[in-house]
């Protein structure tokens, strides 16, 4: 039995999550691996199965949906678009059929140039930092393992014999090999390639030059400001790398919780004011940042007040800030207060005194609804007339965010007033406002 493919950078997923149409439709992988479901988020998909994220979607619509039905399959394009530049008779677009390789490109452009070197041709793909060589002069020779298959957006780029060039890999629009013609600065470098993309680090550009043992880091930002020290002339065989900014989650107390885009070496400050600063509720102490590799660590901005403090950040973590509000019973019915602040160990008999009961109150229908409005919700019922009449019964004991209904007795305050004349304990639980 064949094992499925791994799922590629720019493939498109068909997910259907059954009941939930809005989730149910075509996903296209993006250039960092990633697919982004709404309530889901963004989850790995480059590099697995259909099924192993299938699994990974049940797992997490879980808490959202019961039992939740997934299925994902592979969508294939009924073309590829692939774009072959340089010495080749007719530089061009192509649409290639599935399965078409860099033999079918080439001829489709109608061959290479006179002046072409298949020797040093390369292919910049979607997701790769660098591009890949391709042995043209092989294929041409005969060697038909060298036709390698091709992706939709591939770009096969086939350079000049003798022309003098420099690389531009990353997280730009047309990475790839640019002919060096003239004087060419960084900035001049970067404008070749139609621009930076969305996810470029703008602040760690490295240029790797032959014989120097460390990359030269550039400050675009420095550059654009008119710092001519900062626009380095680029030299025959440089390679300019432009990092990516490292995403990720934020979530809690924020005003804007989402996927975030930070430097490298961005810090967890950094990444609250990007997400619209801290919520009402927000626990500046309370914070929790967890890796990719599932471990995680405690922090707190309560004494940060830099635009850039607290500890740098990690491509891929989830920061979570806490709400710093402590929890409550609720109380409804025939009561003067409608919230009191929960303490561990408190019973039901404590909320009732802090709460104060109304004339009318029914004391021997008194409800504890535990656990929301789902399915695991409880309903306790506590009769505190028989209580008062035998404190060594059972209290009820109350956990955070119970809420609790006091009826009102219909049958007016003679009832009531008869139990204040019996019990004098009552006394505790009734006053007028």
């Amino acid at each position: 039995m064949v094992a499925p493919a791994p799922v590629r950078v720019g493939g498109i997923l068909d997910i259907r999550v059954a009941g939930e149409p809005s989730l149910s439709k075509g996903y296209i992988v993006d250039a960092a691996g990633h697919i982004t479901l709404d309530m889901v988020g963004q989850i790995m998909a480059a590099g697995r199965t259909p099924d192993q994220i299938a699994a990974e979607l049940r797992t997490r619509l879980k808490q959202y949906v019961k039992e939740p039905a997934v299925t994902v399959a592979v969508i294939t394009p009924l073309r590829q678009d692939v774009l072959v530049t340089g010495e080749v008779l007719r530089p061009n677009p192509v649409q290639l059929r599935p399965g078409d390789g860099l033999l079918e490109a080439l001829a489709a452009v109608g061959g290479l140039g006179p002046n072409a070197d298949p020797a040093h041709a390369t292919l910049v793909r979607r997701g790769l930092a660098q591009p890949l060589p391709l042995n043209v002069d092989l294929l041409l020779k005969g060697d038909l393992s060298k036709n390698m298959a091709l992706s939709d957006g591939d770009i096969i780029q086939i350079p000049k014999k003798g022309d003098e060039s420099y690389q531009v890999v990353g997280e730009v629009k047309l990475p790839g090999r640019k002919s060096l013609d003239g004087t060419t600065h960084v900035l001049d470098a970067i404008l070749s390639t139609g621009g930076l993309t969305s996810q470029a680090d703008r602040s760690r550009i490295t240029l790797t030059r032959q014989g120097q043992s460390a990359p030269i880091v550039i400050d675009l930002d420095r550059v654009m400001a008119g710092e001519t020290s900062a626009n380095v002339l680029v030299q025959p065989g440089d390679v300019l790398t432009v990092g990516s900014q490292m995403g990720i989650q934020v979530a809690g107390e924020v005003r804007t919780p989402g996927e975030r885009l930070l430097r490298n070496g961005g810090t967890l400050m950094e990444a609250i004011l990007f997400s619209g600063g801290f919520g009402p509720a927000a626990d500046r102490s309370a914070i929790e940042i967890t890796h990719k590799d599932g471990k995680m660590e405690k922090a707190s901005l309560a004494d940060v007040t830099a635009v850039v403090g607290g500890p740098e950040l990690r491509p891929g973590d989830l920061v979570i800030v806490r709400s710093g509000k402590s929890d409550f019973i609720t109380l409804f019915g025939a009561v003067h207060s409608g919230q009191v602040r929960y303490e561990s160990g408190m019973k039901i008999t404590d909320v009732l005194m802090a709460a104060g009961l109304t004339e009318n109150s029914n004391w021997k229908q008194i409800r504890v609804l535990r656990g929301g409005d789902g399915p695991g919700r409880k309903i306790l019922p506590f009769n505190l007339e028989a209580y008062l009449k035998a404190p060594q019964t059972q209290n009820l004991v109350l956990e955070p965010g119970d809420r609790i209904f006091v009826e009102a007795h219909r049958g007016g305050t003679t009832v009531l007033r008869r139990l204040l004349e019996v019990l004098p304990l009552a006394n505790l639980f009734f006053y007028l406002r």
